[in-house]
């Protein structure tokens, strides 16, 4: 990997403003909000009356015990678990306004959001049958209309840019997870999305290889992407984060920036679970 994207070495606990966090974007301008969303997903409530709100060039993680709904919340934001109730904004736009209980979002809605949003998964989601470079190209010549040589152009920037411009030939096979999971983030933001969206994108890495992947995103962060994150790494989460959301049962336990949240948490069911990932 080049040397811009060597994993850093965990910052020394001084309760300040991680460095980098002070030089984003300052915020202001909405990117995401969630008002009142629920989802059921086979008669349980996964998510539970969730309402949030992400300024753009912001990071937020959401952590939280196995079973909390973090995931699917992720997914509530681009209609892959399109909600029960509740409201979706995405950049100032509601999302699929006209929905109506049993009824389908309009596609050309969901293809609109889903290019504005992208998401990256646990498992990579690779064709294993196209080269790293026809992964990252097909997208943008179905999706934004792109010819072939400037998708080609696009995507060996973005290989470059995550460490991988001796794969762009290869097959996923032939690379190692840490390498599948950034030719899936270089895949996404070939959209040139406004807000990406993170599923446990390390928790099928070994922790060498997550490193590598947490790098990408430590970068992201520092260039001012928008990002929701689900996670299972807290030390990254506290690091990067400029926002922390924890939660249980479907629900929202409590929010707040790194340093209150994992410092000086308010509810016992927080202080619980921090201690036990953080073996505290």
């Amino acid at each position: 990997m080049p040397d811009r994207l060597v994993p850093m070495e965990p910052e020394p606990d001084t309760g300040a403003v991680p460095a980098g966090r002070d030089q984003r974007p300052a915020g202001g301008r909405e990117m995401v909000r969630l008002e009142g969303v629920s989802k059921e997903l086979g008669g349980h409530q996964a998510v539970r009356d969730v309402s949030l709100t992400l300024e753009a060039g912001k990071v937020m993680s959401i952590i939280g015990p196995s079973g909390a709904g973090k995931s699917t919340l992720l997914r509530c934001v681009n209609f892959l678990a399109p909600p029960d109730s509740g409201s979706v904004f995405v950049d100032g736009v509601e999302v699929c306004a006209d929905r109506r209980p049993g009824l389908e979002p309009r596609a050309s809605e969901l293809a609109e959001l889903r290019r504005r949003v992208g998401m990256v998964f646990q498992n990579f989601e690779l064709f294993p049958h196209l080269s790293v470079l026809r992964n990252v190209t097909l997208a943008q010549e179905r999706v934004l209309k792109r010819d072939r040589a400037d998708a080609e152009r696009r995507a060996r920037e973005l290989l470059e840019r995550v460490g991988l411009a001796d794969k762009a030939d290869a097959f996923p096979a032939q690379c190692s997870g840490g390498q599948q999971q950034r030719v899936a983030i270089a895949r996404a933001l070939a959209l040139d999305p406004h807000l990406m969206l993170f599923d446990e994108p390390t928790s099928a890495l070994d922790p060498e290889l997550g490193a590598e992947v947490l790098s990408v995103m430590r970068l992201l962060a520092e260039e001012g992407m928008t990002m929701m994150i689900v996670t299972h790494e807290m030390h990254f989460a506290e690091q990067v984060s400029d926002s922390v959301v924890v939660m249980h049962e479907g629900a929202v336990l409590e929010e707040g920036p790194p340093e209150v949240v994992f410092k000086r948490p308010v509810h016992e069911r927080t202080r619980r679970f921090l201690n036990a990932v953080l073996d505290r």
